[in-house]
């Protein structure tokens, strides 16, 4: 994890394939503005997520439709179709959380992160690349 070369664009984790597949396959999650690889916590973020997303679909219930008003009904609610959306992703994130809860696979070092401090680029003469990494 302390070679990788990885940078956030527009919101994604972009940089070489074989690092980013290396940093999903070990459950790591890298944080571009700090340079800092680290054990992602899957329950925890899992949990986010549906409080996010519950809190999302509780702002859109509160939203006052403007289609209802048009036709005379009753304020409160967003369109139909959005609601049933978010309350789809509702449900997705609550499956998710549950999954990983039945799995319980916790990180073995939940503190461990790795910061690059120098990258030596690989070399085709000595076909290897290294990096000076800061573990803690």
């Amino acid at each position: 994890s302390g070679c990788h070369s990885l940078l956030h664009v527009e919101g994604r984790l972009m940089g070489d394939p074989i690092e980013l597949a290396a940093l999903q396959g070990i459950g790591w999650g890298f944080d571009s503005a700090s340079g800092v690889a680290r054990v992602e916590q899957p329950i925890r973020e899992a949990e986010r997520v549906v409080r996010e997303s519950e809190a999302r679909l509780a702002a859109m219930k509160r939203l006052p439709s403007a289609q209802s008003n048009r036709v005379g009904g009753q304020p409160g609610g967003a369109d139909p179709a959005q609601l049933r959306r978010a309350e789809e992703l509702v449900a997705a994130a609550k499956a998710r959380h549950a999954r990983l809860l039945a799995k319980k696979e916790e990180p073995l070092y939940p503190q461990l992160s790795v910061r690059p401090v120098q990258r030596h680029h690989f070399s085709s003469a000595l076909q290897r690349m290294s990096t000076v990494a800061h573990v803690k």
